[in-house]
C-alpha cells in the first residue's frame, strides 16, 4: 500500500497504531532486502554486498535468523511425523 494512505488510514482512526507500524516496518524490509545483491568470490562462493553501503539490513538479518528457525522446527517435526505416522502400519501389518 501507499505510504500517504496508510498514514491518512492511521490519522482517521482507520487503522491501529500496531497496523500502521506493521506497514511502516514492511516498507523498510523491501528497502532493505532491495539494497542486498548476490555476487560470487573467487572461490566461487555466493556473497551477499550492500548496494548502497550506508543502510543497514538489521530487518533482513532478523528475517533471515527467523526462517532458519522456523526451516529446522519444520524439519524436527517432519522428522516426529515420519516416525508417528508409520506406527499405525506395523500394527495393523
Amino acid at each position: 500500500m501507499n505510504t500517504e494512505l496508510i498514514l491518512l488510514l492511521y490519522k482517521n482512526n482507520e487503522i491501529t497504531l500496531e497496523e500502521d507500524l506493521c506497514f511502516i516496518q514492511t516498507d523498510l524490509l523491501i528497502q532493505e532486502l532491495s539494497n542486498i545483491k548476490q555476487n560470487a568470490n573467487d572461490n566461487n562462493n555466493i556473497v551477499y554486498d550492500r548496494i548502497i553501503k550506508s543502510h543497514k539490513r538489521d530487518r533482513a538479518t532478523s528475517l533471515a535468523y527467523g526462517l532458519l528457525v522456523v526451516n529446522e522446527m519444520e524439519d524436527a517435526n517432519r522428522k516426529d511425523s515420519q516416525d508417528s505416522d508409520y506406527d499405525f502400519v506395523f500394527t495393523y501389518s
